[in-house]
């Protein structure tokens, strides 16, 4: 961080916590080189102090001794209130940050102001003396800060159709499809009339077409049926599963958007991040994204709702009823929203990736403000694993719902020759280091079969079992976690799309491989480290990154060894 900040943890097994609060300083020098902290900076400058409880926040706490009190009515209802009746404060929410189009080193910021009743707040243009916007952009030590001098009340849509596609992760990571399925169901009874519908998916491995919801039909079919067809437990697809949705013939009707996401994606193998916000942009579609728990990649989730215009929601297991508030939310903010344009410097964009955008409305003598993150540049994102297929408890046999995704590799493969592909087999921990090695490789060669079946090129794909050394979940307290590391994982033998990396050294300690780390930093080379298990015992492989192919890697490793004498290993 740029100043002082706090820090705070919170780990979380089962209803256990373990809270952990830390603080970092920044130093500078004085005169005398003696260094000193720096004082915190203010969050905004504006010329009175910011009510800081009069900010509504759009993220929900995650963790609440109250759940009830602490998040009750967050969420804007729907109805709409003159100015000069709304009940006192008025509090601001941005729903959207994006880059204009049309006009260069402009954001148009989409936000609603609502009263103490979570009421929208209409016709505030007309008392410019008492309400007025200001807006931030921070990158790094550099900001932007400015007045906004017109802005305009969106009101068009409240005649118009609002359809709402939502799109429902029912991968092995979903705890409680059946419970969201409900507030779902509560959300369309609510809301399906003559003008608005619910088109339904759910996704694992691959995209289901689920449900469609409408004024004939407003309630969904029974929760147990709809188990049924919700499809079996599997991998997660996010990236490919959205894309697929984007990619359906659109209705000339205003769409939301709507992903609940449970987990980390491993089975979009062809699709990544920016393909998706590309598609979205390209379609100029809004994607916006409910997070569930705490299995989920929450940058990637906040990267794609920034891109393309949405509004992130995070929510602990046991707040899934408020995903029906968060649904209505989305769907009124359609409806009723502020747009508001600011300029900002034509050189921050290159000062910092992301940078922190504040919006903030003074009301007489009080003041509201939220805040977002703001990414001005796309970055590549790799995905920490790509599963073809997970295997149940001691079998090596290859389950139906993975085949689709076998031939989709087949047919790449097909199309391009010069593309190679490397199969990797791993099992759970019950196994000594010899049979985990066995049936890890047995795994893997029964998807190499299924790959050659479908007429792949054998010289296109390698495949070997690592056993139990890298396993997704170390803890295997429930199948799902067993089952996710019973698994074959998919690598792209092409930097661009898979990074070459040398295995320096494995230590014992998390702390000696930090040291070690920061040692190859210092010497000018990039460096991480991660866990993995030998015999059950965690070891801590230093890896060394940023090869674009196996032959520079190779020449890297001959330079290394004049200087070190390490078993270098490519990877």
């Amino acid at each position: 961080p740029q100043v002082d900040t706090e820090y705070n943890f919170i780990a979380i097994a089962g209803e256990d916590t373990l809270t952990h609060s830390s603080t970092i300083y920044i130093m500078s020098s004085d005169a005398s080189g003696v260094f000193i902290p720096k004082k915190k900076e203010p969050a905004i400058e504006f010329a009175d102090p910011l009510v800081l409880e009069e900010s509504i926040d759009a993220r929900i706490p995650s963790i609440s001794n109250n759940i009830e009190n602490a998040i009750d009515n967050q969420f804007y209802t729907g109805k709409v209130v003159d100015y000069n009746k709304a009940k006192l404060p008025l509090k601001l929410k941005i729903m959207s940050v994006q880059e204009n189009k049309f006009i260069p080193n402009n954001l148009i910021f989409k936000a609603i102001v609502v009263d103490h009743d979570n009421n929208f707040v209409y016709k505030l243009n007309q008392y410019a003396e008492f309400c007025s916007f200001s807006y931030k952009v921070e990158c790094g030590s550099a900001e932007n800060l400015g007045f906004i001098r017109e802005y305009y009340e969106a009101t068009n849509l409240q005649t118009g159709k609002v359809n709402n596609k939502v799109i429902i992760d029912n991968s092995i990571f979903c705890k409680n499809p059946e419970g969201i399925l409900e507030a779902v169901n509560q959300f369309a009874t609510i809301n399906c009339s003559n003008r608005f519908g619910v088109q339904l998916y759910s996704f694992n491995c691959k995209l289901n077409y689920f449900s469609k919801m409408d004024y004939s039909k407003k309630v969904m079919r029974s929760i147990a049926k709809s188990k049924d067809e919700f499809g079996s437990k599997s991998l997660c697809a996010i990236y490919r599963s959205c894309f697929n949705v984007l990619e359906m013939p659109q209705d000339n009707i205003e769409t939301n958007y709507t992903m609940i996401v449970s987990g980390k994606d491993n089975a979009s193998l062809i699709y990544d991040v920016n393909d998706l916000v590309d598609k979205a942009n390209e379609e100029n579609i809004c994607i916006n994204i409910i997070g569930v728990g705490y299995d989920i990649d929450e940058y990637a989730l906040k990267y794609i709702t920034t891109k393309t215009g949405g509004t992130y929601y995070h929510l602990d297991n046991n707040e899934i009823t408020l995903v029906k508030d968060i649904l209505e939310e989305i769907h009124n903010s359609k409806k009723h929203f502020y747009k508001i344009e600011v300029q900002f410097h034509e050189n921050l964009p290159y000062l910092c990736d992301n940078a922190i955008v504040t919006l903030a409305l003074t009301h007489k003598d009080k003041q509201s403000y939220d805040q977002v993150e703001y990414g001005f540049v796309s970055v590549p994102h790799y995905s920490m694993y790509q599963s073809l297929a997970i295997f149940k408890e001691d079998s090596i046999n290859v389950a139906e719902p993975y085949y689709e995704n076998i031939k989709l590799i087949a047919d790449i493969l097909n199309q391009n020759s010069n593309i190679a592909v490397q199969l990797m087999g791993h099992s759970e921990q019950k196994y000594n280091k010899k049979e985990a090695m066995a049936i890890s490789l047995k795994r893997a060669s029964k998807v190499f079969k299924i790959l050659t079946d479908n007429g792949v090129a054998t010289e296109q794909i390698r495949f070997k079992g690592v056993g139990d050394s890298n396993p997704v979940c170390y803890l295997e307290n429930e199948s799902w976690q067993k089952e996710l590391n019973n698994r074959v994982d998919l690598k792209w033998l092409a930097p661009s799309l898979y990074p070459i990396e040398i295995i320096t050294q494995s230590v014992s300690s998390e702390n000696a491989a930090l040291d070690i780390v920061i040692e190859w930093e210092t010497l000018g080379y990039n460096a991480y480290y991660e866990r993995r298990l030998d015999d059950g015992i965690p070891l801590y492989c230093v890896k060394l990154w940023g090869y674009k192919d196996v032959i520079e890697a190779h020449q890297a490793i001959q330079i290394l060894k004049q200087d070190f004498e390490l078993d270098f290993v490519i990877e």
